[in-house]
């Protein structure tokens, strides 16, 4: 509530002070009446903005506790799917676990839970809500006893897509970890298309799929040419190999072209280039001993503090 107040401001004081220019405008080159109607029209709709807004902040529903133990499952389930269509996903949750505290094992509620969850995250568009999704998931899944069938529940197909959209809306550049990546891929290849061949999400899947691979390869190419920067290019050149053979046809143009540099510079280097190469190795060198020689002052300093103490002691 207070970053809505706090956007609205910000967006009011915007627009007021356009509204200020374009009056100042106004009177200086033009009418005075115009400038003046322009102003009440601006007023009026500066005053129906803050009521709708006011509106809004006081039809945010409240959950009595009280109310809700002795409601019935059925006004329950009600009021559930009611917040949930008005985007009231927190109260919605409350109404479900009050649900689940009478029936641990109602599967529709936790499937539920873990789609408020997505939903709020979508509203909010909060990187982090996205990681209480996956927390949601696995109780939903794990609440299922011996000798049922998962997969043969109603609302499972559902809640592995909605596993992999909460996957797929957190995957980073090529320049960043592709854990969120790989989880969506796995998530839609191991259960959603092996479970569910003809699932209905199948078309869309695919091309999401395709995207993330591609970002897959794009990760695969930045790593290649780190080795390249780091002047390790036997490890580069297995890598961009291995990257061919993982994502054929996506970045086959770029990789052949750095292979063919990373034999040139192993078999006809420039003086440049040696010099270069020499040039890291000395600095990488230089580095690590002059990290080992701190970290032998901090163990001496250690040391020395021990015996102090001792003497001390004595």
């Amino acid at each position: 509530m207070i970053t809505q107040i706090w956007e609205l401001s910000s967006q009011a004081f915007k627009f007021s002070r356009s509204v200020v220019m374009a009056i100042r405008i106004e009177v200086v080159y033009g009418d005075y009446c115009k400038a003046r109607w322009f102003l009440n029209a601006v007023s009026l709709t500066v005053i129906t903005l803050i009521i709708v807004f006011a509106a809004g902040c006081a039809t945010v529903p409240r959950i009595d506790a009280d109310a809700l133990e002795k409601s019935s499952l059925g006004w329950l389930w009600e009021e559930a799917d009611r917040l949930a269509f008005g985007g009231f996903y927190k109260q919605e949750r409350m109404i479900l676990e009050e649900i689940i505290s009478r029936n641990p094992n109602d599967h529709k509620a936790f499937f539920h839970m873990e789609k408020s969850r997505f939903l709020e995250a979508e509203k909010n568009k909060e990187p982090a809500q996205y990681q209480k999704v996956k927390k949601a998931f696995d109780i939903f899944f794990d609440h299922f006893v011996v000798g049922d069938d998962p997969w043969a529940y109603p609302h499972t197909e559902e809640a592995v897509w909605v596993l992999a959209l909460s996957y797929y809306r957190q995957i980073n550049p090529p320049d960043k970890s592709q854990k969120e990546t790989k989880g969506f891929i796995r998530t839609v290849e191991d259960r959603l298309f092996l479970h569910y061949p003809d699932t209905r999400y199948r078309v869309e899947a695919a091309l999401m799929i395709e995207k993330a691979r591609r970002n897959l390869a794009w990760h695969s190419l930045f790593i290649g040419d780190f080795y390249m920067r780091t002047w390790a290019l036997t490890s580069a050149e297995l890598h961009f190999k291995n990257l061919l053979d993982d994502y054929p046809g996506m970045l086959d143009e770029k990789v052949m072209e750095r292979l063919r540099e990373i034999r040139r510079l192993k078999t006809h280097p420039t003086k440049w280039e040696h010099f270069k190469r020499w040039a890291f190795f000395e600095k990488m060198d230089a580095e690590i001993d002059s990290a080992q020689i701190a970290q032998a002052e901090r163990e001496k300093r250690i040391i020395l503090t021990q015996e102090q103490e001792k003497e001390l002691n004595k």
